[in-house]
């Protein structure tokens, strides 16, 4: 696994796992109460959201086994949509049977599931229940459509109230490719990048028009994640930390591109990543 964690005091240092990554990222001077796994001061659990395309569901189970190995007892859940379980299932329970399995297995994944095949969010009193008897919520809550980028539409991503960390992620394999072809929510993309287009500016003018065919760069990546997540996001919850993630970094040049972008958006912390699909992880449920 390639976990970059970037932040303005120390700079670049690769992590050995995505829980170091970001205790590293929060000692740059964020508050105590942010500390990633660790159950909220005021009580109830740490909640842990993953928004965006191109790695959300790698980055929940990854999370999901450093958790399970450290103890914490995860609860995987999706405020939208994920495909049903291998292992760890709790379907169609409640919040008990989502904590006694928990207790017996170290780890859930809990959900309606559908007749597609998929499992879907239980409703908010369950969910407020499942707080009530857990130290670790992972969700995922956004779709993607299995496409490396997105923009997200009106209600979305799905995002509980009590949330401490969002992970907005976008997929760098996406560049240099037509925007038409690694996006979801193409209008909403196509509608973001031309109101930040302008003459002068890093996306230039070529946005103002619809035309198909422009390709994905450098500074389409940076849009979509500062105007698409990160500020609508920080405004929206205010209280949680809002983290970029530029995953499927798997080879040099996309990782240098992360990198790059990270740096040029001015922001105090990222990561970027890559390798993930080699972890043990991926086959944990």
């Amino acid at each position: 696994m390639k976990a970059f964690y970037f932040n303005k005091n120390s700079g670049w240092t690769q992590a050995e796992t995505l829980r170091e990554a970001l205790s590293h990222t929060h000692r740059a001077g964020l508050r105590p109460e942010d500390t990633p796994f660790e159950p909220r001061p005021e009580g109830g659990p740490f909640v842990l959201c993953l928004a965006g395309a191109g790695g959300k569901t790698s980055y929940l189970k990854q999370l999901a086994w450093e958790g399970k190995a450290a103890g914490l007892g995860p609860a995987v859940i999706t405020t939208t949509h994920i495909y049903r379980p291998s292992s760890f299932a709790a379907l169609d329970c409640g919040p008990e049977a989502v904590e006694q399995m928990i207790r017996e297995q170290g780890m859930a994944v809990a959900g309606h599931l559908e007749e597609s095949g998929k499992i879907s969010f239980m409703g908010w009193e369950w969910y407020g229940g499942l707080c009530a008897r857990t130290r670790l919520i992972l969700a995922e809550a956004d779709g993607s459509r299995r496409l490396p980028i997105k923009t997200p539409g009106p209600g979305e991503p799905v995002i509980p109230p009590d949330t401490a960390l969002i992970l907005c992620i976008l997929g760098l394999s996406a560049l240099g490719k037509p925007l038409e072809d690694v996006c979801f929510r193409l209008e909403q993309a196509r509608m973001c990048l031309k109101m930040h287009s302008h003459p002068g500016g890093p996306l230039g003018e070529k946005w103002l028009e619809t035309e198909l065919g422009e390709t994905v760069d450098e500074a389409v990546l940076e849009c979509l994640m500062v105007h698409g997540y990160l500020e609508p996001l920080r405004k929206a919850w205010p209280r949680a930390r809002v983290v970029p993630v530029f995953h499927q970094a798997d080879e040099g040049e996309a990782q240098a591109a992360g990198i790059r972008m990270l740096e040029h958006m001015g922001e105090w912390e990222g990561l970027v990543s890559g390798g993930f699909l080699e972890e043990p992880s991926a086959a944990l449920f």
